[in-house]
């Protein structure tokens, strides 16, 4: 019999058993994005303010470190200035008496105001010795360029071998220079020209001269040759109006003027003598019409273009241009000739802040001191006031009604609101400086006293004969005796028997302040009448105050910087 198995069933009955994981819900899952979000929200907002405070913090101290470069460098230049005592020179005064201070007053110091509500109009200008060491221990000498000119073994006397350099480096050097601040299109600009100093073996002229085969010297910029030119003679530096003129200041950074004797201008260099103020200093830098910025006939500064813009003072950029020349090549300002300081063809472009005719001087940015100024204000130290006042603003008393106003970058009697040290210009030669036709010299437009003698507007007496004094009474030595420009008033301090002033005024008054005379002296007693005591009579310019106030671009940050700079030593 046959045995049956029972049939397995290859199919096996599968049970659904709970798994032991499982996926997010679509809710969690929008609650872990949004949580992402914003963990990663957050973590950007803390990288963005890490990275901005970074960028602030550099701009800061970007800022910080040219705020110190400029009051390093502005500083250093005011400590270095020749005009030690700030007191403006006075017309007919006697730079020989010694207490008028000729030694302490060389050069110029020079401020333009413009419009005082206008904080990027002002200019500063000067003359630096690093001599000077009072304030600035610092005896390093100032260099700038210069073109080695022909013929140098024949006489040595040209800029570029006052470095004392037996080669070739296209490089002068001097101990004096004119300085002049400015801003232009938010451009700071420092422009420094060098004053010659001629090693003592080269000789002494500021002029570059050579020697001809004749064994004549000649001035090497001078224009002016025989015709015809003598054989070996060589041609002059530049040649105005002509097809070889040189662009004077791409290749010399000298102080110069056009000058004018006889037959063609030509350029004429500045020397260190010239600091000297007094008359036989022919071209002294305290006349106007020789410095840099201001017109040779006139002595009038040119800071505004034809429109009326501000321009303060040509760059580098624009007197090493081909088309500039002066001082001793014509300037081409189409369609004709012109000398710069009187042209009326000058235009500032709107754009970038450049003279359009000279744009594009291969020297640009050459004399840039800083960018994005927003401000660069000058203030002067009113006496009367006690602060810091711009000049000619209402808001002035010593500096609000100048004695010259005519004077200044502006035509005629308005708008002129200028500081300038002057010259002691000579009374005899009566329309040397004369701006409103009176023929007579004019004084400088602010200089302060104490007191002014009556002729001159004031209300202190000149000395007469036989008149009765009182103590504490002032007087003036007459006008004669009164070449030490007004330094001191004469204050009464003693009367005896009635204090009756003698026949004869005293011949020579005290030259320091505190020193006595006594007059007359009565022979039949043997004593004196009156006592006279000198009183300091001269208000100088004490300080100024200087305030830039400039951007940096990466990180927004604005920074003003402002110096108080002492002008006593």
């Amino acid at each position: 019999m046959q045995t049956l198995h029972p049939v397995h069933s290859t199919n096996r009955i599968r049970h659904n058993r709970p798994s032991s994981r499982r996926g997010f819900t679509l809710v969690e899952m929008m609650v872990s994005v949004t949580v992402i979000l914003l963990l990663m929200l957050m973590f950007a907002e803390v990288f963005q303010l890490a990275g901005s405070t970074i960028t602030s913090q550099r701009g800061i101290a970007e800022n910080d470190q040219r705020s110190r470069s400029i009051q390093t460098v502005l500083t250093s230049d005011l400590d270095k200035r020749s005009y030690r005592y700030v007191m403006p020179w006075g017309v007919s005064e006697d730079p020989g008496l010694p207490e008028v201070m000729g030694v302490l007053r060389k050069g110029y110091f020079y401020i333009s105001e413009n419009d005082p509500t206008n904080d990027v109009d002002d200019i500063l200008q000067f003359t630096i010795d690093i001599n000077n060491t009072l304030k600035n221990k610092d005896l390093s000498k100032l260099f700038g360029r210069a073109t080695a000119l022909a013929a140098v073994t024949s006489h040595p006397n040209q800029p570029e071998a006052d470095d004392g350099w037996s080669e070739f480096n296209s490089t002068s050097e001097s101990s004096a220079a004119e300085v002049a601040y400015f801003v232009r299109n938010g451009n700071l600009y420092r422009r420094v020209l060098l004053l010659r100093q001629p090693l003592l073996l080269d000789g002494t002229s500021a002029q570059p001269t050579f020697n001809d085969p004749d064994g004549s010297v000649r001035d090497m910029f001078n224009p002016n040759l025989p015709n015809p030119v003598p054989p070996g003679w060589l041609l002059p530096y530049g040649v105005r109006g002509t097809t070889n003129s040189t662009t004077f200041w791409n290749e010399f950074d000298h102080s110069a003027f056009l000058y004018s004797a006889v037959g063609t201008p030509w350029a004429h260099f500045h020397g260190v003598e010239d600091l000297a103020n007094n008359l036989a200093t022919f071209f002294a830098l305290g006349k106007p019409n020789f410095r840099f910025g201001h017109r040779v006939d006139s002595g009038r500064p040119r800071e505004f273009d034809a429109n009326d813009f501000f321009f303060g003072r040509f760059t580098h950029e624009e007197t090493s241009h081909p088309n500039f020349r002066y001082p001793q090549g014509l300037s081409l300002i189409d369609p004709d000739f012109y000398n710069p300081y009187t042209a009326n063809a000058l235009v500032i472009n709107n754009r970038d802040g450049v003279i359009d005719a000279f744009r594009g001087g291969p020297r640009r940015g050459e004399d840039l001191l800083l960018s994005n100024v927003h401000s660069f204000d000058i203030k002067v130290w009113d006496q009367q006031l006690g602060e810091f006042v711009d000049i000619g603003s209402t808001a002035a008393a010593d500096f609000q009604n100048p004695l010259n106003p005519y004077y200044g970058p502006r035509t005629g009697s308005s708008g002129n609101n200028v500081f300038d040290t002057w010259f002691p210009y000579d009374p005899t030669k009566p329309a040397e400086m004369d701006l409103n036709n009176d023929n007579q010299n004019d004084p400088p437009p602010y200089r302060h006293l104490v007191h002014t003698p009556i002729p001159l507007g004031g209300s202190v007496r000149l000395w007469e004969a036989g008149r009765n004094v009182t103590v504490g009474e002032p007087v003036f030595p007459n006008a004669n005796l009164r070449k030490n420009g007004l330094r001191f008033y004469y204050r009464c301090i003693g009367v005896i028997n009635g204090g009756i002033t003698g026949s004869t005024e005293p011949a020579i008054w005290p030259s320091v302040a505190g020193g006595r005379i006594s007059e007359p002296a009565n022979a039949a007693i043997n004593e004196p009448q009156i006592v006279w005591e000198a009183v300091e009579n001269w208000k100088p310019l004490k300080a100024v105050q200087i305030t830039v106030r400039f951007l940096d671009i990466t990180s927004q940050q604005m920074r003003q910087l402002t110096i108080v700079h002492s002008l006593l030593d």
